[in-house]
């Protein structure tokens, strides 16, 4: 199982916000985030597509709950990131000396 959705993730565009160790920030647009939440879907279907040929239904069922809630949080925490990016500069721009 681990090694299918190992697969599935390095199928993913190397230009997704999925597989940045470390993001940049300019790169948490709505866009961008819009983007990654349906790669995110994406990939979740194809997880357990293969799952379905490794685990129980009852496996499988808890599975897909797990991944539904893991897909809530990640899309939580992607908006949070982008609100307190936004903040910071905001901030920095207020900090900034007129010329």
């Amino acid at each position: 199982m681990i090694a299918a959705m190992y697969e599935e993730r390095r199928a993913m565009p190397t230009t997704s916000l999925l597989n940045s160790q470390s993001a940049d920030p300019s790169q948490f647009t709505e866009e961008r985030m819009a983007e990654t939440l349906k790669q995110m879907q994406e990939l979740q279907q194809r997880d357990a597509r293969r799952a379905a040929a490794i685990l129980t239904p009852a496996q499988l069922e808890e599975f897909t709950k797990f991944q539904e809630q893991m897909s809530n949080m990640q899309a939580m925490g992607m908006k949070m990131a982008a609100q307190m990016l936004e903040e910071g500069r905001r901030a920095s721009t207020r900090r900034q000396p007129s010329q």
